[in-house]
């Protein structure tokens, strides 16, 4: 049997409740205020560093001169704040950034 054929046989599944394939940093912030910023982020630090660390955050907020950064990795979130959190507080213009894990 399936595993999919599986599933549907144990949890009767709302049709509302589907499965979004994961996208981007860079695709979800296009044409947002945060566009130039994380722009101006992989240009500094390069391409590879950028893919693996930033565009597979969940998500970014920030409001005013304060960020959030969510993350799903224990490891990625302790190498951003060691290795990138000046260069985020310049290009994004804020004082205070929190990193938070979260599983995915």
């Amino acid at each position: 049997m399936s595993e999919e054929k599986y599933l549907e046989t144990v949890i009767d599944i709302p049709e509302e409740i589907y499965e979004v394939e994961f996208t981007s940093m860079e695709e979800r912030l296009s044409g947002s205020e945060l566009e130039p910023g994380l722009n101006m982020l992989k240009e500094k630090i390069g391409d590879a560093d950028f893919e693996k660390y930033f565009n597979v955050l969940i998500d970014i907020k920030r409001f005013q001169k304060d960020m959030m950064i969510i993350t799903f990795s224990e490891n990625h979130s302790a190498i951003i704040i060691r290795e990138y959190y000046d260069i985020l507080k310049e290009v994004f213009n804020v004082t205070n950034i929190r990193v938070v894990v979260q599983s995915r």
